[in-house]
């Protein structure tokens, strides 16, 4: 095993025996590479995004001793301390952690539905990570009124009448 040793071309290696044979071998190239490094930073809503630079490429990323693969972006759903690890193809790794707090669905406590520009309509924020995500809005008396998707608001009417201001509304 040889350590240390430089980048270079035409390296070769002769091995000798105590009664005067040796052999070397065909020549090879040693290649230069940069230590293999990893640094993580926050994303989007929920997201980190992990950059590998230097070792050889391709890239496999671990998210808490999960294979990722070569996805090197991850959605969390729970605040916590995060760990990624990386291996390049040679097989060394680095690793980096990271805190992270999770922001879940944003329900607004009110909306004011009078043409101002401000607070029109109600619906879910902080939403994009669930795609499927569906709210249904009821009327106290237990009639669907609407049922909004992610980005989706509503505007305070049923069948296009507007709906008292002291009706209960009940999302699931």
């Amino acid at each position: 095993m040889f350590t240390n040793v430089l980048p270079g071309l035409d390296y070769f290696i002769t091995v000798s025996h105590p009664n005067g044979c040796s052999q070397s071998t065909e020549t090879f190239d040693i290649l230069g590479f940069d230590t293999l490094t990893l640094s993580l930073s926050q994303g989007g809503l929920n997201e980190i995004l992990a950059a590998a630079n230097g070792g050889a490429a391709p890239y496999e990323f671990t998210l808490n001793g999960e294979n990722y693969g070569s996805t090197s972006s991850f959605i969390i759903y729970a605040t916590g301390l995060y760990t990624v690890t990386v291996t390049d193809s040679n097989g060394c790794t680095a690793e980096a952690e990271i805190p992270m707090e999770f922001i879940d669905v944003c329900i607004p406590n009110y909306f004011t539905p009078n043409g101002d520009g401000v607070a029109d309509g109600w619906g879910p924020g902080c939403a994009d990570i669930y795609r499927n995500l569906e709210v249904d809005i009821f009327d106290r008396y237990g009639r669907q009124v609407a049922v909004l998707r992610v980005g989706e608001y509503w505007d305070g009417k049923y069948e296009d009448k507007e709906l008292p201001s002291r009706r209960l509304l009940v999302c699931r």
